[in-house]
């Protein structure tokens, strides 16, 4: 029981913590695109 709770919450956290990595590239990329936008 113990196992399938850990494995769970392990999961979880990679999961957000993959989640975070790709909204802040995400937002970088979205910034320098909005960049050479207002630059044109």
């Amino acid at each position: 029981m113990v196992e399938i709770f850990v494995r769970y919450w392990a999961e979880v956290f990679i999961l957000c913590f993959i989640w975070r990595e790709i909204t802040q590239w995400l937002s970088k990329f979205y910034q320098m695109e909005c960049c050479n936008v207002a630059m044109l």
